[in-house]
This record gives structure tokens, C-alpha cells and sequence, in this order.
């Protein structure tokens, strides 16, 4: 997450009930700012912070540093809503120290000048969001756009071929589609065959014998109904 999401975050969680603590988030901001500085991992900084944060929470001292107690629960309860020895708040359980101390250091502020940038926020994101929305409206747009070319550019060339050459290129195309292609071979080219006219049948044969060689169902063993088209089409194709 990166600084503006923390900082809109941060004022779309407050609630502007913290302006009396206004002191006693430096006490929260130095703490989180020294175990930063350790050198351990974040998980063992964030255990190590709330350990701190619930030591604040379950004093029995009325002052802390100077501070009223009562204050620094408040904002401990309010930004951290921490459950069994876990950070509960979803804007900060997964982030890092450094973006964890400049979420309290925003709320900080937002207490202290008593701003409300809420809707400001809330405005800018709605203007975000109906821009993706025209992004994502305009892609499609030109996604149908680019499909409605491709399928005129198709039929143009469907009009140029003959029949057996457009059963072919059928073919080609169903070589993605698993199972596609071999049911189509079977069912709608193989066993028609034999209703074209020469010229068409060296055609489709051709194709077949192509089609078979890229799918290994030309050369070695092969079963027998198999050996017994590529010999149809053998003899089709003769010494082509």
C-alpha cells in the first residue's frame, strides 16, 4: 500500500471523536518510531509494539509521561482495535512500522487542525472510479471494434475459397480447441470427401495429410482405422 492510500485511509477512518488526546499521540508516535528503529523483523516489531500498546492500555497509573491514561487508551482503542495480542484495524494490520507510524501521524493532524477532508477524499475517489469505469468502457468498446474487423476481414476471405478450401481452413482454426478439430476431421471432412470433385478432393486431402502430419496421425504406427484413411488419402494425392 503505498503513502496516498494510507493518508486517505487514515482520514476516512477518523471520526473526529480524538481531539482532546491531541498530546498523547507523541507518546504513541515516539514509541512506534523507537522499536522502528530495532533491528528486527516487522513481525517482531509489530508483536513487540503491541505488547507496548497494551501495556498503555492496562495501566493503572491516571498519568503516563504527563499524559491522562484515559486519552492514550482512547487512541489505542480507536486507531488499533486490538483483539488477543492483534492489531485489528484492517487499514494497518498489514503494514509496515514506518506506514503504521505515518497513518497515527495523519490522525495526529486531523486531530490537532480538526480538518475534514472526507469528502474530499470520498469525491476523488468516486472520480476515479468513473474513469475506470470509462477506461475499462472504452477498451471494451474497441475490443468489440478490433473482433468486428478481424470477422469482416474473415468473411472476405471465406468468399475467396473454395469449398474444400474453407472446410481446410475450418479445420486450422479448431487445432486450438481440444477435441474440436479431430471431431470435425471425423464427422464433417473425412467422410465427405468422396462428394467433391477432383480438384477439390487433392484440396482437402492435402489438408488432411497436413493436418495429420502436425498431429503425429500420418507417419508410424497408427491404429487401424486410422492407416486406413491415410491410405484414402494416399491414394487422393497419388505421387503430389
Amino acid at each position: 500500500m503505498n503513502r496516498v492510500e494510507v493518508f486517505e485511509n487514515s482520514v476516512l477512518d477518523y471520526n473526529g471523536n480524538l481531539s482532546e488526546e491531541k498530546g498523547a499521540f507523541k507518546l504513541i508516535e515516539n514509541s512506534i518510531a523507537s522499536i522502528d528503529a530495532l533491528d528486527l523483523t516487522e513481525e517482531e516489531k509489530k508483536k513487540k509494539l503491541v505488547s507496548i500498546l497494551n501495556g498503555m492500555k492496562n495501566t493503572t497509573l491516571r498519568r503516563l509521561n504527563g499524559l491522562k491514561s484515559e486519552h492514550i487508551k482512547k487512541i489505542i482503542d480507536e486507531i488499533f482495535q486490538i483483539r488477543a495480542d492483534t492489531i485489528m484495524n484492517p487499514s494497518i494490520s498489514n503494514l509496515n512500522l514506518q506506514d503504521i507510524l505515518y497513518y497515527v501521524s495523519v490522525t495526529d493532524r486531523l486531530a490537532v487542525t480538526g480538518a475534514n477532508l472526507k469528502d474530499d477524499i470520498l469525491e476523488k475517489k468516486e472520480r476515479e472510479k468513473k474513469a475506470e469505469e470509462e477506461r475499462i468502457k472504452k477498451l471494451e468498446v474497441e475490443k468489440k471494434k478490433i473482433e468486428e474487423e478481424k470477422h469482416k476481414k474473415e468473411l472476405a476471405l471465406l468468399e475467396k475459397l473454395s469449398e474444400g478450401e474453407e472446410l481446410i481452413y475450418k479445420l486450422k482454426k479448431l487445432e486450438s480447441e481440444d477435441g474440436e478439430y479431430d471431431k470435425f476431421c471425423n464427422t464433417e471432412i473425412y467422410p465427405n470427401i468422396d462428394k467433391f470433385d477432383e480438384k477439390e478432393k487433392i484440396i482437402i486431402a492435402k489438408g488432411l495429410k497436413e493436418y495429420w502430419i502436425r498431429n503425429d496421425k500420418w507417419e508410424g504406427k497408427q491404429s487401424k482405422k486410422q492407416e486406413k484413411k491415410i491410405k484414402k488419402i494416399q491414394g487422393i494425392l497419388k505421387d503430389i
